[in-house]
């Protein structure tokens, strides 16, 4: 019925046409590239035309199976149609039995064929087990090739670490790209400008040499006062192995850091955070609440020490342990900066250099270059 419906040659043991059939499929044409066969074809047969085997369930021997399946050689790919729901379920313990007839034969022959159509490791193990009753976990990729299950395992495992190579070059990528704004917070731009100052001088000067933080340095908290406050509240912080308690940093970028210069033992950017901390309590104190969205919630609603506590708080950032500051700190030298660079360069572009007056020594006229002004003289006369 199958042969019938899709047109393709049937071989089976009583079909008349049977030599006519084989050896049309065993011309070196394309005249004919699939047959349908029964087992008929699967014993004392070998030709190395044969590429695939395709087999239909129910199948009730794993003799057969291997018979069948070998036509293929080593050159190509043997595959079961496999209807899951139809399978017996076979525990590996119910396999052997003693086989004192062909029949007792038969019937262990038929629990392996299931086993295998069951098999979700290695299908080598099942075969090696019938046929060697040799025991083996897996396929062995130095000495053999892998059967499907292993290597679909293998090929998983492989894209597994691809992408964690790749996941760990974007961690690493971004770990810099971060560090990088943490220790230009003090020298890249002015912090005071930028949050509680003039934005526009912002990119002029930096925080250390900032002629406007003198008119308000008073009410800036100092370093000193802002490490005290820390210190009363380090226990309330719920990991506090996310970040150094010197300079605030993440602890990887810190420890990296003091690597990079010679071993050092002392944190090597002190104080770039503690401005930060003391400009934003700043800001939520005297001026308006500072709110950058989906990162922070509302600092009006914090009292100092409560928002001391949320900013030295872990959170996770760039897949590492950090401190939600960095995270405030990490947007300072985006959206605004940025826009004023922008915005000063068209400034800079569409200024015009206009060339002075010419005075005529014959007759006294000013003559402008602009063709404008020489119209408007000669309407005049």
């Amino acid at each position: 019925m199958l042969a019938k419906k899709l047109g393709i040659d049937f071989y089976y043991s009583s079909n008349t046409l049977n030599k006519e059939i084989l050896e049309t499929f065993l011309r070196s044409t394309d005249e004919k590239l699939v047959l349908i066969t029964t087992s008929a074809l699967a014993i004392g047969i070998n030709y190395s035309i044969i590429k695939f085997t395709l087999h239909l369930t129910p199948l009730y021997s794993l003799i057969d199976y291997i018979q069948e399946s070998s036509r293929i050689r080593n050159k190509g790919y043997s595959y079961i149609l496999n209807n899951s729901s139809t399978i017996n379920q076979v525990q590996p313990s119910n396999i052997n039995i003693n086989i004192t007839s062909i029949e007792d034969f038969k019937v262990v022959d038929k629990r392996y064929i299931n086993l295998l159509l069951n098999e979700t490791r290695c299908l080598r193990k099942v075969i090696n087990n019938f046929l060697d009753n040799s025991s083996i976990i897996e396929c062995s990729l130095g000495l053999e090739e892998c059967c499907y299950l292993c290597l679909n395992r293998q090929n998983l495992l492989k894209q597994t670490a691809t992408l964690e190579e790749n996941t760990l070059k974007t961690i690493n990528l971004d770990l810099l790209d971060l560090t990088n704004k943490l220790i230009g917070l003090d020298d890249e731009l002015c912090l005071f400008c930028l949050i509680i100052g003039d934005y526009t001088k912002t990119l002029f000067h930096t925080i250390s040499i900032c002629p406007f933080r003198s008119t308000t340095s008073n009410s800036i908290y100092s370093i000193k006062e802002i490490r005290d406050r820390l210190a009363t509240l380090e226990h309330r912080v719920k990991r506090t192995g996310s970040y150094c308690y010197n300079c605030l940093f993440p602890s990887r970028i810190c420890n990296q850091l003091k690597i990079e210069n010679s071993n050092s033992s002392s944190c090597i950017y002190l104080h770039n955070l503690y401005y930060l901390i003391a400009l934003l309590i700043e800001r939520r104190n005297t001026i308006n609440p500072l709110v950058i969205p989906n990162i922070t919630p509302n600092i009006s609603n914090y009292s100092i020490d409560n928002l001391l506590v949320y900013l030295i708080s872990p959170n996770i950032l760039y897949t590492i342990d950090t401190i939600n500051l960095v995270n405030i700190a990490s947007k300072f030298n985006l959206e605004i900066v940025l826009e004023l660079k922008d915005s000063s360069k068209s400034r800079e572009l569409n200024k015009r250099n206009r060339t002075p007056p010419r005075i005529s020594s014959s007759n006294i006229a000013i003559r402008s270059p602009n063709i404008r002004d020489r119209k408007k003289g000669k309407e005049r006369e």
